[in-house]
This record gives structure tokens, sequence and C-alpha cells, in this order.
């Protein structure tokens, strides 16, 4: 599959400006960001770049007095590891777990070391959502579990959550990249036989049991539309952590849960992106 890569220089220098073009460039279906030497790019796959949309979102920043100019230019799917080889570092979360590729050598030991090679998907833990995301997973016990996972990416969080003992873990993501990438990362961290990649969004859960810890990593807009067909496939009792959206966005979060019979728990905030937990 094809990608466009989209670079934009970003005026003034904020780092918050970084997170709020994140969240916006989301809602067009822009997977995965990278930032380096003060330059923002962002990927999508090639028959979803729009241009339209795009002068449309850098018209709505421009009106919040953020400055932006762009230019873009079509990445084959062939040369992206390439690419993210030259980008992805080691992300330790609480000195307890790292996560790392297969060319990173002589680190610090942590208890848990998972091995991503990320291809064209979303999910190495350098995004505060992925970060966050993995740190509940740390406050869970998760021994002969049965976890759910949506919008896996490279399947990092279903992976830790094996790794944590959990009995049997359910990864869905509508990329067949991702579903391709969950799989083998499974087998490289050895957790394979626990770990189940499925392809598809909401309706790929409709004929399964229920879970006893729910993960989704997705953005605000999909959480809201699809928090209540989760509940459904939740224990009860059962505890879910949603991320992907900002700060303002929890009290939203919070209402379609008690809409849903999910009590709030805790969250997480890590550079105003929100990690929410709730209970059935």
């Amino acid at each position: 599959m094809d990608y466009i890569e989209l670079e934009l220089d970003i005026q003034p220098k904020i780092e918050e400006y970084n997170d709020i073009l994140s969240a916006l460039l989301v809602d067009l279906d822009y997977e995965s960001f990278t930032f380096e030497n003060d330059m923002f790019q962002a990927y999508i796959q090639k028959d979803k770049f729009n241009l339209e949309s795009l002068s449309g979102l850098v018209e709505t920043c421009n009106a919040m007095g953020i400055e932006i100019s762009y230019k873009y230019k079509e990445i084959k799917h062939q040369n992206w590891n390439e690419i993210w080889e030259s980008n992805f570092h080691p992300v330790f979360v609480d000195d307890i777990l790292v996560v790392r590729a297969s060319f990173h050598k002589d680190l610090p030991k942590t208890k848990y070391e998972i091995v991503i090679d990320p291809k064209m998907s979303f999910g190495t833990g350098h995004h505060s959502t992925t970060y966050l995301m993995l740190r509940s997973i740390l406050n869970w016990n998760l021994s002969g579990k049965q976890v759910l996972d949506m919008g896996c990416g490279t399947g990092i969080l279903a992976i830790f959550a094996a790794m944590r003992n959990a009995q049997q873990v359910t990864a869905v993501d509508i990329d067949p990249i991702c579903i391709e990438s969950t799989a083998e990362n499974s087998q490289n961290n050895d957790c394979a036989d626990r770990l189940t990649a499925i392809l598809g969004d909401k309706s790929a859960i409709e004929n399964l049991s229920e879970f006893d810890f729910v993960l989704a990593n997705i953005n605000r807009n999909i959480l809201l539309n699809d928090i209540s067909t989760y509940v459904k496939h939740m224990k009860k009792g059962a505890q879910i952590a949603l991320s992907g959206f900002y700060t303002e966005d929890l009290d939203m979060i919070k209402e379609e849960c008690e809409r849903n019979q999910l009590q709030y728990i805790d969250h997480l905030v890590d550079k105003n992106w929100v990690a929410a937990v709730f209970e059935k």
C-alpha cells in the first residue's frame, strides 16, 4: 500500500500546536506522525489523501493563530521500514518496560521488553496515547484474563497484555497491514499462541464472548460512536482504558461512558493527551 508523507512547518514553534494538529489530522484518517528537527510529518494512505480537506484544516489552524505551510510526496510501501529505522528510538515506560526495534542493541535491562518492527502501522510507544495505555496496563492484573484491543496498530498493547499473563488477547484493526504487523510482532515476542489478530471494525467482535479488560486507543469520534458496542462485550466488573483524545474531551467521553453503565475510575495525562479507565 502506498502512502502520502505530509511535511508541515508550524509557526510559532509551540509543542501544544503539534498535539492540536495531530488530533485534527487523525480526524482526516492520518495514521502516524513524527517530529524531527522542528518539522512535523504525517502519513496517510494514498487513496485517503484529500487536498481539499487538508486546505480546510490549514484554514482552521490559521483562524486559531497557527500558521502552517506544507508539502507532500508519495511514499512507496517498500520504503517504509527505512523511514522508521531512521526515526524509531527506544521507549522506556517507568523503567519497567522498554519498547525497541530489532536493530536496537545494548539497552538497559528492564522487566519487560517488547520488540516492534512497525512497518506502515501505528503504535511504537512514541506517541503519548500509546505510552499512556502501556502505563495503564501496568496497573492491571491480567493473569488468566480475556483482553480485547481495538485499533491494535502494531499490536504493541495486545502484546504487552499477553506479557502480563492474559489468558487470551483479541486484537482488532481495520488496516490489513496492521493485522499483518500484529501477527508478526506477536511471533517475535513469543506470545502468538495467546494473541489473535482480526481484520475489521466494531462489527468484527459481534460474535465474540465477553472480555475482562478492553483497550481502545483510537480517536475521540470513533470512541464516542463505538463505546456502546464495547460495553456489550464486557463482563460485569470489567474495565476499559480509552485513549486518543485530549483533556478537553474527557468530560464528553465520561458522559458517553456513563450513558453506557461505565463508571469513571481514573485517568493519566501526557502532553494534554489522556488515557481514561472506566469499569462496568
